[in-house]
């Protein structure tokens, strides 16, 4: 009885799991998303990011994937569907997708996530099917400066002609002058609104630029052509030329926003200077001496005596004069004058005698008729100061200016005494031929 039932039994339990089996959900696979890759690992607002990532069949049956989605910082940016393919056990794929690195606030370095999310085809556990990575992405602060183009001789050109980018070599007081510059953003965007900008000449002339300047993206460039300015005085002169100048935008550098030209303008006019010139040897470029040819100069003479005024000149300049009067002016009045200008340096001897005492000023006035045009005309004219005065008059011996009886008491007076006065003849002795001596130049007067 007891085996009976026994076997009875067991064919109840065979066909329970016969049943059981019969009544199973199919075999199926198990897709698992397997890495994610995000690279570089940093990068700036608007660059691309490489994300890789791979799947691969961790269940018993068959996988089927129906497509996936790419997140960045919570954002879909690609979805691939109906893609259907199917993976046995053990099996996967690898696929690569690029994505966009978000804006984030200028200045600022921020962290982000990148996720891929996985969809397959009658599968209900989802935890596998995700995957994330983190990358940080920053927005540098823009960066607004010079740059030169190609073709440019540099980032600022002036120039004598519109349209060029090359700077011109030389530049004359009948030029206008054409001013170009570029300007690069070799930073982050920058906020919206334009650049300011302002040019002077010379550290306060106003120079117009010819349109503003717009905002500028991370990489962009303007150009701005042809300011002009000019003719500009012979000499010297700066352009100074700032970004930004009011200091409205925060960025990288603060220290490159300003470039300065600095340039000289020539005179259009012949290169002509004449000027005092001192020969080797002279002791100025307009002297007077007592002895004719003499190096040694003298300032003061007197009445009568033979003297000599000695001028030397040139030409500095690097076009010839031509020829050109220099005159000899006492006190301001014409006195002598001469044509030079055969020679180069020139020089001039003249031989005066006074009459009277006194105190004259003698001036060497170089192209006294300005017929010569010279890139100095300030500087033609040299003068010398001369003291005259009368010989001494030895009979006159009370120095009173009259020769009379007075002096003969006098010589008598200093004879008797043995004074040195009265020694006429130079010899150091005091004796009748002094006394001769005296007569003599009492009755010759002065």
């Amino acid at each position: 009885m007891g085996i009976r039932e026994f076997a009875m039994l067991a064919v109840s339990i065979s066909a329970t799991a016969l049943a059981a089996r019969s009544s199973a959900q199919p075999i199926t696979g198990d897709l698992v998303l397997n890495t994610v890759n995000a690279s570089p690992s940093a990068v700036q607002s608007g660059d691309s990011i490489r994300v890789d990532f791979s799947i691969f069949n961790a269940g018993p049956g068959t996988a089927q994937i129906s497509g996936y989605t790419v997140l960045v910082d919570g954002s879909p940016q690609i979805t691939r569907s109906q893609i259907f393919t199917t993976f046995s056990q053990g099996s996967g794929t690898s696929y690569t997708e690029f994505v966009t690195a978000p804006t984030v606030p200028s200045g600022a370095t921020v962290g982000i996530d990148v996720e891929v999310v996985i969809s397959e085809v009658g599968n209900i556990n989802t935890s596998n099917n995700s995957g994330i990575d983190f990358v940080t992405v920053s927005n540098p602060l823009p960066d607004i400066t010079f740059f030169t183009p190609t073709g440019w001789s540099g980032p600022a050109v002036l120039s004598t002609t519109p349209g060029t980018t090359t700077s011109s070599a030389t530049f004359t007081d009948t030029d206008t002058l054409y001013l170009d510059f570029a300007v690069i953003n070799a930073g982050g965007d920058m906020p919206s609104g334009g650049i300011s900008v302002r040019a002077t000449l010379d550290g306060s002339i106003p120079i117009s630029v010819p349109t503003p300047l717009p905002g500028l993206s991370s990489g962009d460039t303007d150009l701005k052509l042809d300011s002009t300015l000019g003719p500009l005085t012979p000499g010297n002169h700066t352009i100074l030329i700032e970004l930004d100048h009011i200091n409205s935008i925060t960025e990288q550098s603060e220290t490159n926003n300003s470039l300065l030209l600095q340039f000289a303008v020539e005179s259009s006019a012949p290169d002509t200077d004449l000027a005092p010139y001192t020969p080797p040897g002279w002791p100025a470029a307009l002297y007077a001496t007592d002895t004719q040819a003499s190096p040694v100069p003298a300032s003061t003479f007197e009445t009568g005596q033979d003297v000599f005024v000695y001028g030397a000149f040139a030409n500095y300049g690097t076009d010839p004069a031509g020829n050109y009067t220099v005159a000899i002016l006492v006190d301001g009045a014409p006195f002598a004058s001469g044509t030079f200008g055969q020679f180069n340096p020139d020089a001039f001897e003249l031989p005066i005698v006074f009459n009277a005492p006194g105190q004259y000023t003698f001036t060497m006035q170089l192209d006294s008729l300005n017929a010569i045009s010279e890139t100095n005309e300030n500087n033609n004219e040299e003068s010398i100061v001369l003291t005259v005065t009368d010989p001494p008059c030895p009979p006159d011996v009370n120095n009173d200016g009259v020769v009379d009886n007075g002096d003969i008491s006098d010589f008598i007076a200093l004879f008797l005494a043995q004074d040195p006065a009265s020694d006429f003849t130079g010899d150091g002795i005091i004796d009748n031929g002094d006394i001769g001596a005296f007569i003599a130049a009492f009755l010759a007067g002065c």
